[in-house]
């Protein structure tokens, strides 16, 4: 009878431990659960970061392309002027200058409102 108490004993610690150990497995199983939302949520903002910097890009290219076409109208402005006005080669240079002058200020703001665009959205 009093091995049976000790088999019994044994027993019911084994099925106490089979329930920690069960309790343990529901918990990592829960644990599991959240980081792979978290994967999940975090693979979905990179891709959305990814089509974000791909659309940014577009954008700077279109730009870069928009102050080529303005750089090239720029010069054939100024020779259409130098013809209309017969003006003076400094004339003519100090109108070139100025072109550029106000493309590289178009420059610098575009940048800098895409540095904020991109600053807004980190």
């Amino acid at each position: 009878e009093r091995a049976l108490e000790e088999v019994v004993g044994r027993v019911d610690e084994r099925i106490e431990e089979v329930h920690m150990l069960k309790g343990r497995i529901d918990m990592l199983i829960s644990d599991f659960a959240v980081a792979q939302t978290r994967l999940d949520t975090a693979e979905r903002q990179v891709e959305s970061l990814r089509f974000q910097m791909q659309a940014a890009g577009e954008k700077h290219d279109s730009e870069v392309d928009d102050l080529r076409r303005g750089a090239a109208g720029a010069v054939a402005d100024a020779r259409a002027r130098r013809k209309a006005e017969e003006a003076s080669f400094e004339d003519l240079l100090s109108f070139a200058f100025r072109s550029l002058l106000n493309l590289a200020h178009a420059q610098v703001h575009r940048s800098e409102m895409l540095h904020a665009a991109y600053r807004a959205q980190a």
